[in-house]
């Protein structure tokens, strides 16, 4: 699966390096203002990220999970 992430945060963004201690793959270049950065994960995976600020700097981690997202946030209910 592929994930475009469009950073419009305003500041830069890295990535955090537990990132790439998984299966996720992208370019470990710092994410700039208005930029799209595709990241890959394992076939029948999805996305799942946290975004948070770091002083003057944004970082990303992204991880894979899989089954249906709806499972992994029990959203049946709703």
């Amino acid at each position: 699966m592929r994930f475009d992430f469009f950073n419009d945060t305003g500041r830069e963004v890295r990535i955090h390096p537990a990132t790439f201690e998984g299966r996720c793959e992208v370019n470990a270049e710092k994410i700039q203002p208005l930029e799209i950065r595709s990241f890959t994960l394992p076939p029948d995976t999805y996305p799942v990220l946290k975004l948070w600020g770091h002083g003057d700097f944004m970082m990303i981690y992204v991880w894979e999970t899989f089954g249906s997202i709806t499972k992994f946030f029990d959203l049946q209910e709703f």
